[in-house]
């Protein structure tokens, strides 16, 4: 700048060009696992504006909507690099399975500079879900807690491993009610709380009454019938089992009981009249002559022919297995009239209900109870009360 009269004055000026800034994001993979009923796996992106201050976006897509990030949006700092969090939704994780081809999920994040900024990076994120393989560790009859043979039809109850992490259904319990088979219940499911029981060789699937995490109340459906053996497996979290092998038999007999499958029998009675007694027990004894109303399993194949599920219809003629009960009350002989047996009506077809008048030698208090089925027997130490 030369002023007039004035000495010439020099303003060095200097004009720095740099580009928009860009951001950027890595690692551009992530392998998350995961473990059914474990912890949400979570991992961090790193953003960076390459020294620069920029605005950015982060943005989640992933199928079943499992996959999510925060924060979705920020501003790089000059020195150093931004963290994101990745991890999945809590909701949607509850409710993943592992995937039945093994195959982990796919989604991706993309990080997105905001103008003047750009650059765009896409990290694509796997996630790996496992469950622990259920294991059986025992098969028992329902009603008497024998092990051994199993009968077409039969309730049973399958077991887990009290000591390991094998589970063979969900942690919550899941029963038979008017929400898993809604009213009028015609049929049994065979699919409970993620859980399926399969029968093999054919894959029959079996009924299922109670599912959880140690136990599994189930029919053995009818289609065993003629085979000398078979294999339970049970379907879990689209994980399978262990094969349990049983043998099959004809009948294979059991008394329910209040508890345990030994002592007092689950038993009601009506007096010679047919007036309703209420429940067998020590306070409440039948009298000679009375009938005595016995709930057994493992009669086997009935006729005429039930399918497997079925719940039992209050019509006639009504399913009797193909064997007539022979039933000692106190070592007595107890007359069975003709058609006093056979499925019990409003329950699954596999529940046994037989009608026998307690002979007049029976004794008084406590006294063996005992029912046979061809040349099976129900199990030692069932008792009904008498006076």
């Amino acid at each position: 700048i030369t002023p007039t009269g004035g000495t010439a004055q020099v303003i060095n000026v200097t004009l720095t060009v740099t580009g928009n800034a860009v951001v950027s994001a890595t690692p551009t993979t992530l392998s998350l696992t995961y473990q059914v009923g474990g912890n949400s796996p979570i991992a961090t992106v790193q953003v960076s504006g390459g020294g620069a201050a920029a605005g950015f976006t982060a943005t989640a897509a992933s199928s079943a909507g499992w996959l999510q990030v925060t924060p979705t949006s920020g501003t790089t700092t000059n020195s150093g690099t931004v963290p994101l969090t990745v991890s999945a939704v809590p909701s949607v994780l509850s409710a993943l399975t592992p995937t039945p081809s093994g195959q982990p999920l796919t989604g991706t994040i993309t990080v997105a500079g905001t103008s003047p900024a750009t650059g765009n990076t896409t990290i694509n994120v796997t996630l790996a879900i496992t469950a622990p393989l259920p294991v059986i560790s025992g098969v028992i009859n329902a009603a008497s807690g024998g092990t051994g043979a199993v009968s077409p039809g039969e309730l049973i109850s399958i077991f887990a491993p009290t000591t390991s992490n094998n589970p063979i259904g969900p942690s919550n319990s899941v029963q038979l009610n008017s929400t898993t088979c809604p009213n009028p219940c015609t049929q049994v499911p065979t699919t409970m709380g993620g859980v399926q029981v399969k029968f093999l060789p054919g894959g029959y699937l079996a009924p299922l009454i109670f599912v959880n995490a140690g136990q599994i109340n189930a029919v053995v459906p009818y289609e065993v019938n003629g085979l000398a053996t078979t294999s339970i497996e049970v379907l879990y979290l689209n994980q399978t089992s262990n094969a349990f092998p049983v043998n099959v038999a004809a009948t294979v007999p059991g008394i329910f009981t209040v508890s345990g499958g030994t002592g007092q029998a689950a038993a009601v009675q009506y007096d010679a009249s047919g007036t309703y007694q209420g429940v067998n027990r020590a306070s409440n004894p039948a009298s000679k002559g009375w009938y005595l109303i016995i709930y057994m399993t493992g009669e086997g194949v009935v006729n005429p022919a039930a399918a497997t599920g079925s719940v039992t219809k209050p019509v006639s003629p009504i399913p009797q297995p193909y064997y007539v009960p022979t039933v000692l009350i106190g070592g007595q002989p107890a007359t069975v009239p003709a058609g006093a047996y056979g499925e019990t009506s409003g329950l699954v077809s596999g529940v046994l209900q037989v009608n026998a008048i307690v002979p007049a030698g029976a004794g008084t208090g406590p006294v063996s109870l005992s029912v046979s089925l061809g040349t099976a027997s129900t199990q030692a130490g069932v008792t009904v009360y008498l006076q």
